[in-house]
């Protein structure tokens, strides 16, 4: 308030505090920026399968074209068109859950043969990059089971040794177990990799944290995997978790799901969530 002199005898001021809508805002900022980057990944991860492919059906149409090379382009399309429908997959998964219509179909199973199957069907992998893997497995007299759904669980485990494979320099060790543990089945895939920095541990499982610009240190994909694990896991009753002593230390995932407490207790219908 002025005085008639002119002089200031007071004065009123509003304060506001936007330490909220600045970082509201620096998160859209940043989500935005993961969104960009993870539809540059999958336009680069689509057009290389897709370039190959295009490559093979030019040769595919000559008719001079000796039997050996027919079976060599036949073989890119094959291998090609598996990677892109692997993508696609990936896609429709993330899609299903953004709309709440993931189905599940709960049996009962044996840790022992998920794991076997996640490290078949990785196998490949493991092996183009020399890596060797221990298989821990509970003891067979005494099975571990779980009720859950047998295609979507040996997904996760899948995703998780695919990740360490994949980022773990050649000639690397892997590890993935199985163990009941305070009653729950408890997987680990622990790996000498990459690792990951303690600044991004908190933020491993977000929807397109994992787009990685070092393409060179991945054998593709659209790093959504991480994503649709916890989810997987999370709609079953259990739990993920990631630890890493830093970069270039190697990282442990964990997965926590409920055993099965009663064998004579009847299956959980199949049910859409």
């Amino acid at each position: 308030m002025i005085e008639n002199d002119g002089s200031l005898r007071e004065w009123v001021g509003v304060h506001i505090d936007i330490t909220d809508a600045t970082i509201a805002a620096d998160a859209l900022r940043a989500a935005d920026q993961r969104k960009d980057e993870f539809l540059a990944t999958l336009a680069h991860e689509l057009r290389n399968p897709l370039a190959a492919i295009r490559t093979a059906a030019a040769l595919l149409v000559r008719a001079d074209l000796p039997p050996e090379r027919v079976t060599w382009a036949s073989g890119i399309v094959a291998r090609q068109s598996r990677i892109m429908a692997s993508l696609l997959d990936e896609l429709l998964d993330l899609s299903r859950f953004r709309s709440g219509s993931v189905a599940l179909q709960p049996e009962r199973v044996d840790a022992a043969s998920l794991v076997e199957s996640a490290v078949e069907t990785v196998q490949h992998l493991i092996d183009a990059k020399g890596h060797r893997l221990s298989v821990q497995l509970p003891p067979s007299p005494s099975p571990l089971l779980l009720e859950v759904d047998r295609l979507r669980t040996t997904q996760v485990l899948i995703n998780l040794l695919t990740n360490a494979a994949k980022y773990t320099d050649p000639g690397g060790r892997l590890t993935i177990a199985a163990a009941g543990i305070d009653g729950s089945a408890c997987f680990q895939v622990i790996d000498n990799g990459i690792g990951v920095a303690p600044e991004s541990l908190a933020e491993i499982f977000a929807m397109f944290a994992q787009v990685r610009s070092e393409s060179d240190r991945s054998s593709g994909g659209l790093g959504i995997g991480l994503t649709l694990a916890k989810r997987l896991v999370e709609l079953q009753g259990g739990r993920i978790e990631a630890h890493s002593d830093g970069l270039g230390r190697g990282s442990v995932f964990r997965v926590r799901l409920p055993v099965v407490r009663d064998a004579d207790e009847p299956q959980v219908p199949g049910r859409t969530i």
